[in-house]
């Protein structure tokens, strides 16, 4: 039943577009859906065009551009973790940027005293992200740095850039 009048409904709407094809108002009409259709064709291809361009292949370059106390490079394995710490004392500054090609990471910035337990320490900022920058004044002697985690499928390398008042522990 459905069928039939489904097939009656076509029939009669073939029809009409046939007629209508056949009218002046057709030929107007489909001048202009063509030519919109051109454009917004022509507008896609420049929109796909722009995203090729501007698309990033292996992440952002890493250019140092300030001049840096020290510049560290640290690899990270693939679901691996791995600390950066330098020594501090109470009162200091140091500025610190890291970044890495675009791999987000798990990292907590943080900080203890020389004599601290293991379970002992201070955090300034936990986050995920691919880059983190900014200032620290020590309220102790001790340690500050970065525990980072990579959760991803491929080691990553994270530019560490610090400077200011610290210094490098053995080892690092």
């Amino acid at each position: 039943m459905i069928g039939i009048l489904l097939r009656k409904n076509f029939l009669h709407l073939l029809l009409v577009l046939n007629m209508w094809r056949r009218s002046p108002s057709f030929l107007r009409f489909s001048k202009a859906v063509n030519l919109g259709l051109i454009l917004a064709g022509c507008g896609l291809f420049v929109f796909q065009l722009n995203g090729y361009v501007t698309e990033r292949r292996d992440g952002p370059e890493i250019v140092v551009t300030k001049e840096w106390g020290d510049v560290k490079t640290i690899v990270i394995p693939s679901q691996g973790s791995l600390e950066y710490k330098v020594a501090v004392e109470e009162g200091g500054v140091f500025e610190y940027e890291w970044m890495t090609p675009g791999t987000e990471l798990f990292f907590d910035f943080h900080g203890e005293e020389f004599d601290a337990a293991p379970d002992e320490f201070t955090s300034f900022k936990v986050a995920t992200d691919s880059r983190s920058s900014g200032f620290l004044t020590t309220p102790f002697t001790g340690r500050a740095g970065w525990y980072w985690r990579n959760e991803g499928d491929e080691a990553t390398v994270i530019t560490l850039l610090i400077r200011g008042d610290y210094s490098l522990l053995e080892g690092h």
